[in-house]
């Protein structure tokens, strides 16, 4: 049954995400060793389960922070946690559906957590179930903290949360306490047991980043 389950299409999609997000700029692709798609990943991609985040990217326009990309945050499993648990997502977050039937858009202006002011354009939208996320790419600008080897308890808690939305909805700008930063936090509680503290209702993937960096698996 896990040969099968091994030798799915699906599985083997995501443990190719997790070795290219894992694979340094530049390296050459590492050939499998043995007679599986599963077989000697772990050894040469030992990497925790991470957060891993995209910055929001600002410049200033007349004294204010216009958003010129919003950043994403979530989490990623490790090779070793896809072999002890072939049924998990390549990536954990928070994002919109891709229909447009419930999609709105409005402006938003606030201020980031360091007081300046700033806009965006929010979006509202029902949300993706959590194990839907895609995949973020690791680049020169990506955060990457790592969290230690999941427990049993967490790999399954982690199985379940995949299997739904962490909200119902989506909203980009945290103004509706939806967006991928709140249910970053939101996983963090329910998959690791851990509570991060409240974050400014702006708060960046940037700033959900550090707000994780003490959180350990074991």
């Amino acid at each position: 049954m896990l040969r099968r389950i091994a030798q799915s299409p699906q599985l083997q999609t995501a443990v190719r995400t997790a070795a290219d997000a894992l694979k340094p700029a530049g390296a050459s692709q590492p050939q499998l060793t043995g007679d599986g798609p599963l077989a000697g990943l772990a050894a040469r991609n030992p990497r925790p389960v991470s957060t891993v985040a995209q910055p929001t990217e600002t410049k200033m326009v007349d004294g204010e922070a216009r958003v010129t990309s919003p950043g994403h945050v979530q989490f990623q499993p490790s090779a070793q946690d896809l072999l002890n648990n072939p049924r998990l997502a390549p990536a954990l977050g928070h994002s919109p559906v891709a229909s447009r039937e419930q999609r709105e858009t409005f402006p938003v202006r606030g201020t980031l957590s360091d007081g300046t002011p700033f806009n965006v354009t929010g979006v509202r939208n029902q949300a993706k179930n959590a194990g839907d996320d895609l995949p973020l790419k690791h680049n020169a600008k990506t955060i990457v903290i790592d969290h230690g080897d999941m427990t049993p308890e967490q790999s399954a808690r982690y199985e379940q949360a995949q299997r739904q939305p962490v909200f119902p909805n989506y909203e980009t700008s945290g103004l509706d306490g939806a967006n991928c930063v709140a249910a970053h936090l939101e996983l963090t509680r329910q998959v690791f047991g851990h509570d991060p503290g409240p974050l400014h209702p702006h708060a960046t993937p940037q700033e959900a980043a550090r707000a994780v960096e003490k959180l350990k698996t074991q």
